[in-house]
């Protein structure tokens, strides 16, 4: 895949899947939900201002951004992606939040590498592993271009703690069919629990593990907007693999259901706890 860099133009590349605006939008909302936990964890990852950091799988940029804010303006975000749509959209926010010290380029987590093969500061990545087959190689591949001493921060769900409480039926059936749809798919719900391990794997001294869980009060329409926006995200995946039929899951009215029956329950929703793990590459 030809890598390509988001700014002032955006050359003409093919398509990539899994981007469309519903998606995206998904992707922005669950990215407030998670934001205070991204950011108690990165305050414990040591990223200081000056550095040039890689953030792999940067979506709309909502990590990203943050991390700028960590290095300042003498410090630089590279923020990777496959998706052209994603980061037409991350680049749109940019340059609507003036923020001169991110770009963005396209290119493939499992292959790419920069053009000068000049090494990082440190590294980044969120919600990034779930998705990729081999978690292992990717943090491997990237580790190699962080410079001695550098830092590496990993977060990812685990999915596993997400639930209502008390439970309501179609919150819970809901959870149970994205989680089993992603493991039939040859993915770990639960990859949050790994990540201070793979870290370690992949070469880095592991400095911390933090897990961060919200908590959605009943009424806060945040709740059943994060459950039910899973669903109809792995939809495809939940039909394909047997999981569930669309006349059980009926896409259509899921959220309707859920915020009923939470409301209802006087429940609070609990989304997928945040786990964060960080580390430095050995000198």
């Amino acid at each position: 895949m030809r890598t390509t860099t988001i700014g002032a133009e955006t050359a003409d590349v093919t398509y990539m899947l899994g981007s469309d605006a519903r998606e995206l939008e998904r992707l922005n909302r669950q990215g407030a939900v998670i934001r205070p936990a991204t950011e108690a964890i990165l305050r414990r990852a040591p990223i200081a201002p000056g550095m040039r950091v890689l953030d792999l799988g940067t979506g709309t940029g909502d990590l990203a951004f943050l991390v700028a804010d960590a290095v300042g303006p003498e410090g630089l975000v590279v923020g990777l992606d496959r998706s052209l749509d994603a980061l037409i959209a991350a680049e749109a926010r940019r340059r609507a939040m003036d923020v001169p010290n991110v770009h963005f380029v396209q290119g493939d987590v499992t292959t790419w590498k920069p053009d000068d093969d000049e090494r990082f500061d440190a590294l980044t990545a969120r919600l990034l592993l779930f998705h990729v087959a081999d978690p292992l190689a990717v943090l491997r591949h990237h580790i190699a271009r962080v410079r001695p001493g550098g830092t590496v921060l990993i977060v990812e769900f685990d999915v596993s703690v997400s639930r209502s409480e008390p439970t309501t039926p179609t919150a819970a059936r809901a959870l149970e069919w994205v989680t089993e749809a992603t493991r039939r798919h040859g993915r770990d719900p639960a990859i949050g629990r790994r990540i201070g391990q793979l870290l370690a794997q992949a070469g880095a001294c592991v400095k911390g593990v933090l897990g961060l869980q919200p908590y959605l009060l009943p009424g806060d329409p945040a709740g059943p907007d994060t459950i039910a926006a899973a669903v109809h995200a792995f939809f495809p995946s939940i039909e394909r693999t047997g999981v569930a039929t669309a006349a059980e899951v009926r896409p259509d009215t899921i959220r309707r259901r859920i915020y009923g029956e939470v409301r209802d329950a006087d429940a609070v929703v609990l989304p997928p706890a945040v786990v964060g793990a960080w580390g430095t590459i050995p000198r």
